[in-house]
């Protein structure tokens, strides 16, 4: 099938729920989940609701980047079907892609999320998210902007 998707999203665009969702959790790879393997969850304060969050660091996005890859890249040298949960909102997120897609003769596809989405509806998501899904809403404007 070689078949690459993409999500891409800002934090609460539905990235996770539309995996789950669509029960695609065999063929996914969750960098929020990866992250988790590098660092231990942290704690954030947000002064605006006055709430303690659990949060999942971002200390380890390098050795994340590093191990999505090399799982993306094994699952297309056997010719499997790969969906990355991510944001893939920075400049060159999607392009960091393009060398594995031609190598192994893949077709992508970008799953743009945030096309129904807009600030005030994620930031309004953020605060209602479970565990340890909540991130900083300054983080989520600049993914906004981007």
């Amino acid at each position: 099938m070689r078949k690459l998707f993409l999500l891409r999203g800002a934090p609460g665009s539905g990235k996770s729920s539309f995996i789950s969702r669509h029960r695609l959790q065999p063929y996914a790879i969750s960098q929020d989940e990866i992250r988790l393997l590098f660092a231990n969850l942290t704690y954030s304060f947000d002064e605006d609701s006055q709430n303690l969050h659990h949060i999942i660091p971002r200390t380890a996005n390098v050795e994340t980047k590093e191990l999505v890859m090399r799982l993306v890249e094994g699952k297309m040298s056997r010719g499997e079907t790969v969906i990355v949960d991510g944001t893939h909102l920075a400049p060159g997120s999607i392009e960091t892609y393009h060398e594995l897609v031609d190598m192994y003769h893949y077709e992508t596809f970008v799953v743009d999320l945030m096309e129904r989405n807009n600030l005030p509806g994620l930031l309004a998501r953020n605060e209602v998210r479970v565990k340890f899904h909540w991130v900083k809403p300054s983080v989520i404007k600049k993914m906004y902007e981007w």
